[in-house]
């Protein structure tokens, strides 16, 4: 799940229910990003920070690439050469 590192408590419910979360924030907000991850991880769960504005599509596509590299299942198929 990605999560806004604004919705710290959501993201903790999803990670307590065994959701690999990936927290995102700006970079003026890369040290809430940092710690919100620590906390997860300290109690066990899976988290990964990715620090940017995904408002900018740039960022989205490196958001999308690297949600892609962790959940390659959710990756839209390629398609099939004719």
């Amino acid at each position: 799940m990605v999560v806004d590192v604004a919705a710290a408590t959501t993201a903790a419910a999803l990670a307590a229910a065994g959701a690999v979360v990936v927290v995102v924030g700006p970079p003026e907000e890369a040290g809430a990003v940092g710690q919100v991850v620590a906390d997860l991880v300290a109690r066990g769960s899976r988290a990964v920070a990715f620090v940017g504005d995904p408002a900018l599509p740039q960022v989205a596509d490196a958001l999308a690439e690297l949600v892609g590299e962790l959940f390659p299942t959710l990756a839209p198929a390629a398609p099939e050469p004719a």
